[in-house]
């Protein structure tokens, strides 16, 4: 009996469900569809399979804060109950794989590794410092479209703020996206802040192209934001955030440069080519040593690296120390430039350091003047002086001895034919030639010797008494593992 009112049970459900399917489709059978509830599109029951990328951070922030603004992402978006985090692990894994430096949102899903680990969603992390204050950049980014899903931005002076600060805007960017909210048709008032620090003259002139395009694509957002149209407006806000943060941290490092440098702002200088026609080339903004490197830096040096003297190498003293180093083929230049975590000039950076914007022979002015550099004087050679003797002679830049006193080895071959075609922007030179070249005469030219345009080619082997070198510090290479001696 009991088993014949089970199987009438069984048959009566059987059939209410069929009726339920054929009358109101698949949706009503609820819990009787085969799929797992976290495959479900829409919905609460829809789960997001979401990785978190490591934190970005500015050259100020501490590598354990970063890190530990990564874990309060994880731990605040587990909380979710629609979020399954990847483990980071294997997100870092896939980074390191990809070296991707995670600049953008564009380098964290242009590989689709990320569709491969089946995360949906990447949420991106940056904290950066401006003088007291904390910056903190949360973007949802959505792994198979490669686009900005929600962006947000919030600052503050505590540093013990700042890691549930990355949590809760994250935690805010994703509840936004599952509302469908639509950010506020005003101009977010940081963004009104940052573009600030950017809007002068000066801030144009030290930045160049950087604060160009962070101007324009700031305009862009402010336009749409009043306009109404907040679709536009919200994905311009992450962008404009971007090169606004980006073009303020930069400007707060041009004007406090490394110490003993000084800055060249991006410009243009112009190089005669082979067929006597000037070509004008255009470079990025760097950092260049002052002086010469000193005998005392290369005393520091060779101690530091533990390295044995040069061939005739005397310890200087009290009367040498700051004279200019000589004696070093271009190997040892370039040593010493990697150890310091910077870089030997090429021959453009080093002609718009020496003569400025306006291409003068010398770098005070294009009329020779006897007091403003060592050099051949009625048919005998000057004296070597210490490095930063001739302050008159200074370039437009601020750079002493350029001419004069001794050469300088170049980051560049001697190729003439390579300029004639030249990409106009950041060359990078001739990767081979006949010779480094050298640059700016010595104390053992004369006059028509010691312009801007003096150069030689030497090879990367030669060592003379009349030869040194100085480094630069290029703006692209301003990272948080590089630059960091400056002895």
């Amino acid at each position: 009996m009991n088993r014949n009112i089970l199987q009438v049970g069984i048959y009566i459900v059987s059939l209410v469900t069929l009726l339920l399917c054929l009358v109101c489709g698949p949706a009503a059978a609820g819990s009787l569809d085969p799929r797992a509830p976290e495959t479900l599109e829409g919905g609460q029951d829809r789960i997001w399979t979401v990785a978190v990328a490591p934190c970005i951070r500015g050259s100020d922030v501490p590598e354990d804060l970063a890190a530990s603004a990564s874990d309060a992402l994880v731990t605040g978006l587990s909380a979710i109950p629609q979020v399954r985090v990847l483990d980071r692990s294997r997100t870092d894994e896939v980074l390191r794989e990809q070296d991707l430096a995670l600049l953008s949102h564009a380098s964290v899903v242009v590989s689709g590794r990320f569709g491969d680990m089946a995360a949906e969603r990447v949420v991106l992390s940056r904290l950066t410092k401006l003088q007291a204050d904390w910056f903190v950049t949360i973007q949802l980014v959505d792994v198979a479209s490669q686009e900005v899903l929600r962006g947000r931005i919030a600052s503050t002076r505590q540093e013990r703020e700042l890691v549930q600060l990355c949590a809760a805007c994250a935690v805010e960017c994703w509840h936004a996206v599952e509302a469908r909210t639509s950010p506020p048709e005003a101009v977010d008032p940081r963004l009104a802040t940052l573009f600030g620090e950017i809007d002068t003259l000066e801030a144009r002139r030290l930045l160049g192209r950087q604060a160009q395009r962070a101007e324009s694509v700031y305009r862009r957002y402010r336009s749409a934001a009043r306009a109404g149209d907040a679709a536009e407006a919200e994905r311009l806000c992450v962008v404009a955030e971007h090169y606004l943060l980006d073009s303020v941290c930069l400007l707060q490092r041009v004007l406090d440069p490394p110490a003993g440098m000084v800055y060249v702002p991006p410009g243009s200088t112009v190089l005669p080519t082979t067929d006597g026609t000037p070509k004008r080339f255009e470079l990025d903004g760097f950092f260049i040593d002052r002086t010469e490197y000193t005998r005392a830096d290369f005393a520091r040096f060779l101690a530091a690296v533990k390295r044995g003297p040069l061939p005739g190498w005397q310890p200087p003293i009290e009367a040498t120390a700051n004279l200019a180093v000589t004696g070093v083929d271009w190997y040892d230049a370039q040593a010493v430039a990697e150890w310091r975590g910077l870089r030997l000039p090429t021959h453009l950076q080093w002609l718009r350091a020496a003569r400025g914007a306006k291409s003068q022979r010398y770098p005070w002015g294009d009329d020779w003047n006897d007091e403003r550099c060592d050099h051949v004087r009625h048919g005998r050679s000057a004296r070597p002086t210490p490095v930063g003797s001739h302050l008159p002679g200074a370039s437009p830049y601020g750079v002493l001895d350029a001419v004069g006193g001794v050469f300088e080895w170049l980051d560049t071959w001697h190729a003439p034919k390579y300029w004639l075609h030249a990409p106009r922007r950041n060359p990078p030179g001739p990767s081979a030639g006949a010779g480094k070249l050298i640059a700016g005469g010595s104390y053992r030219s004369g006059p028509e010797g010691c312009t801007c345009e003096s150069v030689e080619a030497v090879g990367p082997r030669g060592r003379r008494d009349d030869l040194g070198f100085r480094c630069v510090l290029p703006l692209t290479d301003t990272s948080p593992d590089r630059g960091k001696r400056y002895p």
